[in-house]
Formats: structure tokens, sequence, C-alpha cells
């Protein structure tokens, strides 16, 4: 343990003595929090905000009202890795999210590949700070229930944070067990919102004279003991011992912590030997490995700048295009995959064009544009080897459209071209609807001339 391990306890005790700042300090964020409002966008930037939270408060139109699918067939396949997509979209909570609708310029990140997605995490930085809670807009949660996609908020604790402690806070009840109440709350809010857990992501120390790794683990089990199997992640951050170290894989500083929560996503700078480890580790410990999900930064392959590139599996090629590279070793060893910023082809190329092929050529291999432009420093960073041999969907677990006894879909996608009164198609606008999202065709994967329902061909069809 290092000097700089000692002190940021100390250093957050402190910080977490400070007032914290309340709405009226800042009237443009709050505006901006009432007109998010207005668009069904839900999300808590403190302790205090979520205590004083009461469904009474709130309007209708910021709950999902559609029910979880319910999926046939094993939830674990051999030689197939359940995803995970941890959704961090430019700040997130955009207008096309909006649930009465709206009017974009163009079309933009939808999941369209969602009978290979098991969770999808939604996650906000939203007015250049940090969300303690973010909520997945009721136009998600119901578009990945009908598709049968278990939706998951964001409980984010970061450095800046004021009041951490409240995590640890526990009362005796009436049947002389220990309640949470910061997790009964985190509870409520998920069954009035229509979403199914959460992803816990602290990265900050506790004050040395609160922390309690006991009740770390009974916040998280009393969370977990809220939810269905696997709806409550905790994020390879903070320590069992109080410190915040990156683990990039299952080890003894975070198996406690990962026990009590049901499931990890471990950082995205691991090594198919680190991975190898985790499944053993996982074994060695009672802990399924399935529930071990090891991170893969999408935004890697990006090589913007004079910066140090950033890292993840395959080193040097990890990432974007590259992505599915990363599931295809998941795969082999019998882990889960999160997928950190899937939507990364619409933030990184300038053109919509370029960010809808980019994307079909992560999941199912198709060829990159040969007129591909991007801000890359480096030319031809994202043709990389075998990136049309390894596509995500090769290797990810794939579910059956629709539940045991029941289909329907009415092909109905998140963007429409827009049509004028007068029966006129605007050619650079068009309706979101990301609400309505229906179950999509599946797309095959690119075989030499074979082409995708998303490029053009016709040689699709549904998940059987």
């Amino acid at each position: 343990m290092g000097w700089k391990d000692i002190l940021r306890p100390i250093r957050d005790g402190l910080r977490d003595n400070l007032p914290s700042k309340q709405p009226h300090d800042n009237p443009e964020k709050n505006v901006r929090c009432q007109q998010d409002l207005l668009k069904g966008f839900t999300y808590f930037d403190s302790f205090q905000n979520i205590d004083n939270w009461h469904p009474d408060q709130e309007y209708s139109f910021q709950r999902a009202n559609t029910p979880l699918l319910p999926r046939s067939g094993s939830t674990v396949v051999k030689g197939k890795s359940n995803i995970t997509l941890i959704h961090d979209f430019s700040g997130n909570y955009h207008d096309y999210e909006n649930v009465h609708g709206s009017f974009v310029d163009q079309p933009s990140y939808s999941g369209e590949y969602m009978q290979s997605i098991d969770t999808f995490v939604y996650f906000s930085h939203k007015l250049n700070s940090s969300k303690l809670v973010c909520v997945p807009p009721p136009s998600w949660t119901n578009t990945l229930h009908r598709n049968g996609v278990k939706a998951l908020g964001t409980f984010l604790v970061e450095p800046q944070s004021v009041g951490i402690s409240k995590i640890l806070h526990r009362s005796l009840a009436d049947n002389q067990i220990w309640e949470y109440a910061l997790a009964t709350q985190l509870t409520h809010i998920a069954r009035f919102y229509g979403f199914d857990g959460w992803l816990i992501n602290i990265e900050k120390t506790f004050p040395i004279a609160d922390w309690s790794l006991q009740c770390l683990q009974g916040f998280l089990e009393q969370l977990r003991s809220s939810f269905d199997d696997g709806c409550v992640i905790w994020y390879d951050s903070l320590t069992c011992k109080n410190t915040i170290n990156y683990q990039n894989e299952l080890t003894e500083q975070n198996i406690l912590l990962a026990k009590a929560a049901g499931s990890i996503l471990t950082n995205y700078v691991w090594t198919a030997e680190s991975a190898a480890r985790s499944k053993a580790f996982a074994l060695q410990n009672g802990f399924d490995p399935v529930k071990v999900l090891c991170g893969i930064d999408v935004w890697a392959q990006s090589s913007e700048g004079p910066g140090r590139l950033r890292v993840t599996y395959p080193k040097e090629i990890g990432g974007g295009t590259g992505t599915g590279l990363g599931v295809a070793k998941l795969a082999e060893v019998g882990l889960g995959s999160g997928l950190f910023a899937p939507a990364w082809p619409y933030e990184h190329f300038p053109s919509q064009s370029d960010s809808e092929a980019v994307e079909r050529s992560m999941w199912t291999g198709n060829p990159l544009p040969e007129t591909l432009r991007c801000s890359c420093t480096v030319r031809d960073r994202h043709s990389i080897r075998n990136y049309m041999t390894e596509p995500i969907l090769k290797n990810a677990h794939e579910y059956p459209a629709g539940s045991e006894n029941f289909f329907y879909t009415d092909f109905k996608q998140a963007f429409e071209q827009f049509v004028c009164p007068s029966g006129t198609a605007e050619k650079n606008r068009a309706v979101a609807g990301l609400v309505s999202e229906s179950v999509l065709p599946r797309p095959v994967l690119y075989a030499g001339a074979q082409k995708t329902l998303f490029s053009q061909g016709k040689q699709a069809h549904l998940a059987s």
C-alpha cells in the first residue's frame, strides 16, 4: 500500500464534511433539469435528492410501462459470451431518447442487435457533472423489455461526490435484520421507473472513520436480494481494502464484493492470461464464471491527438472494429463481455453513413467503406486484421426472438424518414421513435459477397 492509498481516505473524509451545492446555486442547470424531466428523463446528483425522492412527485410518462419479455432457451451457451452493454454515449439523455418522440437531423444509436444482448446499462455524465443515479429513459427500457433485454440504471460515486458514507448507514429492522436505507430507496426507484437493477460503480474511497467492508457487503446483498439474478453488478474500482485499484480480473481484492452483488464488471485492461485466472479463481471460490464480465473499451481503437493510446484486449488493435476479438477470447474462456460505449461509431465518425457502416462491421463483419474518414492520427487505424472474421455476433450468445409461447413484431425501427403532410419526404429530417422500436430481423454474418439486411441485402431471418 502506497502513500496515496493511505492519504486518499483522509482527503475524501474531509471532502465529505464540506456542504454540498444546492440546485439554486446553478440556475442554468436547474432549468435544464426541468426540461429533461418533461422529456421523461430522471437522474439524481446528490444523496439528499435520493433521500427526498417520493413517487408522488413524478409524472407517469417518466415510467416505463412494458414488462420484461421472458426469454426462452438457455441463459448460458458453451463457446459463447453473454453480452452486457454499458451505454455511455456523449453524456446521454439525448433528445432522440425523448419519451414523446422528436424530430432529429439524422438517426443515431438504437441498439439494433438486441437478440445478442443480455443486459443494457444506462450510464451518463450530464451537464459537465456526474449523475449519482442514472435512471434509464423509459424509451430505452420499453424497447429493451420488448426485446427481452434487461435494463439497468447506474449508481455512480466519483471523487467529487459528497456524502458517500450514507451507503453504509443501516438500522435494525423489526425482524432483527439490518436494513440499509439507501438500498431500500434504490430498490423503490427501480421498481417505480420500471427497470431491472443497478450497476454499482464507486470510484471514491470511504472516510477511514466510516469504512466497513461488512456494511458495504450488506448494502450489496440487500440490493441483490431485491432483484433477479444478475441484475446487480459490482464494478472493479473500489477494493475490499477501501482503495481505488482496478484489478482487471477477479482477485482477492474484489471477490467478496462480487459475491455480495452477484456479478462483477472488471476494468478493460485485461489479458488472455488474466481472463483465464479470473475463471479459475471464480471456480475456486464458488462463483459462477458467467457472472464475471470482462470490460472491453470500444473507444480504445481511437488514436486522436498526441496522447497515450487507450488499451483494451487485444493490445494495440482492441476496441472499435476489433471489439469482436475480445468477445471471441472471452467466449473461449467462458466469461461474460462488458462492452463500454457501444455507440462509439456515432461519436467518432462525422458521417452518418460511416457511423452506420462501422457499427455493422463491428457486429456482423461487413467490410469497412473504402472512403472511411475520421480524426485518428494513425492511417487505416480501423482496418485491422481479422475484423471481418471475428465480429461481435459470431461469439455472442444469441437468444431466440420472443418468448416460449409468444412472438410479435411490426418491424418498426427507432428512426423513420419524416414525411410532410403533402406526402413529400424530407431528406435530412427524421422522426425518432426509440420507445416504439420493435423486434428486428437478425442480420446474417458477412461471408464473401453475402450482404446483411442493413447493407442492401435481402437474406435475413428472425432469430429462432
